[in-house]
């Protein structure tokens, strides 16, 4: 899926917290850009994934659906 000229990396930060998703949804959230990037670079290259545990703040938790703020 990726090709042979790019490399992938994946970088999970330390002590990820659980979250509640569909894994169909998810998977689509890392494929799509993974394949928009991999067609943007027809000679190779590099592809990085990191994660990060972020706190939403109650106005950042309006705009997604189901995410309530870090409790203050």
């Amino acid at each position: 899926m990726i090709g042979e000229d790019i490399n992938l990396m994946f970088r999970p930060a330390p002590r990820l917290g659980r979250v509640a998703v569909d894994p169909g949804q998810l998977e689509q959230v890392i494929v799509n850009p993974v394949v928009n990037a991999r067609d943007a670079m027809p000679n190779g290259g590099q592809i990085s994934l990191e994660t990060a545990n972020v706190e939403v703040s109650e106005d950042s938790a309006l705009w997604h659906v189901g995410a309530v703020p870090a409790p203050t």
